[in-house]
């Protein structure tokens, strides 16, 4: 059926009315009826091209409305994230510069959690937090310098605070990627019983099992809890970050 509701039950679906036969002539002489008045001439039909030529149209443009659930980024909010990233950069290096890691190991501790403190007031992204603080070359591990020391300080309160500050800055409305920051993608072997163990997580907790492997990964892992292995490592290996001139 059309989707056109004015062509379901009009006249053209069933074909025209045909005209009725013409009255039978009777005995009676009737007065002539007054002539009709004339009916406007229609507007001529623009001249249809000849065969091989083309007509010069005015190109139609449409505007595809934004997908579901997106929401498109105004130039405002991109300079703005631009501006904000550039202070954190600005506190990083701060804080960076004057970091001298304590001997004694509760103070490091400490000192941890006032660096991450500092750094959480002033992070417009979650993953700019992350990188400064917890990844591969984050303050961290440059204060817990041996897998000794850093396995102890993941089962601090300090560090119980520290990620809470994560999944705190996780859970704002806050642009999910960072423009210093690009992704990138991983293709991980797992056994079934695990890969189910991880979908049936992800739906109790409402989440996609891409949040919940973010979620995981994110957490630092005691070095202890790595098992030990002699065989050479399988897959790719990893990328490490260019530096940028």
């Amino acid at each position: 059926m059309s989707s056109d509701p004015t062509n379901q039950f009009g006249a053209n679906q069933f074909g025209s009315p045909g005209s009725y036969p013409p009255p039978k002539p009777s005995g009676f002489q009737s007065r002539p009826a007054a002539p009709a008045p004339a009916a406007p001439s229609p507007a001529p039909a623009p001249a249809e091209p000849a065969f091989g030529t083309t007509t010069a149209t005015a190109p139609q443009v449409t505007t595809a409305p934004p997908e579901e659930g997106t929401k498109e980024k105004t130039p405002e909010v991109n300079s703005k994230l631009a501006a904000d990233l550039k202070q954190f950069d600005e506190v990083a290096a701060r804080v960076r510069a004057t970091c001298v890691p304590s001997t004694d190991f509760s103070q490091r501790c400490q000192q941890a959690f006032d660096v991450a403190n500092e750094l959480f007031g002033n992070a417009p992204t979650w993953v700019c937090f992350y990188r400064e603080l917890l990844g591969g070359s984050g303050l961290v591990h440059t204060i817990f310098n041996n897998n000794t020391d850093l396995g102890a300080f993941l089962r601090t309160e300090q560090y119980h605070q520290i990620q809470l500050m994560l999944t705190a800055l996780r859970s704002r409305e806050m642009p999910e990627n960072d423009p210093n920051d690009p992704q990138r993608m991983i293709t991980v072997r797992l056994p079934k019983s695990l890969h189910e163990a991880m979908c049936e997580e992800a739906g109790r907790l409402n989440i996609s099992v891409n949040r919940l492997c973010i979620s995981r990964m994110l957490q630092l892992l005691d070095p202890k809890m790595i098992p030990e292995t002699t065989s050479k490592p399988r897959g790719r290996k990893p990328r490490t970050r260019q530096k940028t001139s």
